[in-house]
C-alpha cells in the first residue's frame, strides 16, 4: 500500500506574495498521492496569532484546490509571513506528512492624496509608495507641475514598475494640482515594489 503524501504547489498567488486585494481571496492548490478521490484536505492559514481553516477535495489525478467558496480571506491577518499547512488522510485514516508553505502578506496602508508629487522635466521616474488598499478603494493622486513650461498635447501619466499605465491626463496644468484617479481593482501591483512612477510626455520643452 502506498503511503499517503500531500504537497502544496510552489507558486501561490503567482509570486508567493499577496497585497490587500489578493488577501481577500487566497487560492491554494496542490497534489496528493496514495489518497483516493473525494478525500478532504484541510488547509490552515496562520499569522502566529490568528488561524483560519479551509477545506478542499482531492480530485482525479490526486489534485486538489480550494474552490471559490473556500478561498481564504486573510486581509485582517498581521502583515508578514503567513504559514500555510495542508493535511489529508487515506481511507484507512493514515495521515500524510503535513505539507507547508510560507506566503508573505503586505497590506500596509498609505495615503498619496495627502501630499502632491512634485514632478520635473526629464525627472523620470518620480517614485511614491502606493498600497493595495489604495488600489482597491480607488485613490486620487495629486501631481504638481508648477514651474514647468507645458505645451498643448502634453500627457501626464502614472505607471507602475512594469510600465503599465494606471492613469493619464491629456494637457495637464502647471498653475495648479493635476489630480489623476486610479480606479479600484483593475490595477493591482504584482511586482512587489508597490511604487508609482510619474511620466510627463511633452512635445516641446523650453
Amino acid at each position: 500500500m502506498n503511503e499517503p503524501t500531500i504537497q502544496i504547489n510552489d507558486l501561490l498567488e503567482v509570486d508567493n506574495k499577496v497585497n490587500l486585494v489578493e488577501a481577500k481571496h487566497v487560492l491554494v492548490e496542490g497534489t496528493t498521492s496514495g489518497v483516493p478521490d473525494g478525500q478532504s484536505v484541510v488547509v490552515s492559514f496562520s499569522d502566529g496569532t490568528t488561524t483560519l481553516d479551509r477545506t478542499a477535495v482531492v480530485r482525479e489525478g490526486g489534485k486538489w484546490r480550494l474552490s471559490s467558496d473556500q478561498w481564504a480571506d486573510i486581509s485582517l491577518f498581521v502583515n508578514g509571513n503567513i504559514n500555510i499547512t495542508a493535511n489529508v488522510s487515506n481511507l484507512q485514516g493514515r495521515p500524510a506528512p503535513e505539507a507547508s508553505k510560507v506566503l508573505v502578506l503586505d497590506a500596509q496602508l498609505s495615503d498619496l492624496s495627502a501630499a502632491p508629487i512634485q514632478a520635473a522635466i526629464n525627472q523620470v521616474p518620480v517614485v511614491s509608495s502606493v498600497s493595495a488598499l489604495d488600489l482597491a478603494r480607488g485613490i486620487d493622486v495629486n501631481v504638481d507641475l508648477s514651474g514647468l513650461n507645458l505645451s498643448s498635447g502634453d500627457t501626464l501619466r502614472l505607471v507602475d514598475a512594469t510600465g503599465r499605465i494606471l492613469a493619464e491626463e491629456l494637457n495637464p496644468v502647471s498653475d495648479g494640482l493635476n489630480t489623476l484617479v486610479i480606479s479600484n481593482q483593475r490595477y493591482p501591483l504584482r511586482d512587489g515594489s508597490n511604487e508609482l512612477f510619474v511620466e510627463l510626455l511633452s512635445l516641446i520643452h523650453i
